[in-house]
């Protein structure tokens, strides 16, 4: 996928073996009450369904990613594909317009993780840790 991709990494597209994320621009800011306006700065972003955006210049994006991988002969899963919409799960992440964070199941098994009693069970913790 990276070399199906390879014109459009490492922005916008970012690939991890067959898992494919595009960034779109940002399009808004946190205002000081805790409410979201959008950013002056991307003055095409429109709005949508849910107070969501998009900008042309991401559905671009989106349509030449599709493009380059269906011409490859590649295909994504609709059941795992999402688009527009405010928070996302990929990768052990969990991307919102705040910024990514880790998902809740990995941050439930870091605190039920029993105490480490031997090098090879720390290796296990540090690797749920990432």
């Amino acid at each position: 996928v990276s070399h199906i991709l390879a014109s459009k990494i490492p922005e916008p597209v970012r690939v991890y073996i067959d898992d494919t994320n595009i960034k779109g621009p940002k399009s808004r800011g946190k205002l000081p009450d805790g409410t979201y306006q959008m950013d002056p700065d991307h003055p095409g972003c429109r709005p949508i369904t849910y107070g969501l955006i998009f900008s042309e210049g991401h559905l671009q994006d989106v349509h030449e990613t599709f493009h380059l991988v269906g011409e490859a002969g590649g295909t994504f899963s609709a059941k795992k594909t999402f688009i527009c919409v405010p928070e996302v799960e990929t990768l052990g992440s969990k991307c919102t317009y705040e910024g990514r964070f880790p998902d809740d199941s990995t941050v439930q098994k870091i605190r039920d993780w029993p105490t480490p009693t031997s090098v090879t069970e720390v290796r296990g913790f540090l690797g749920v840790c990432g």
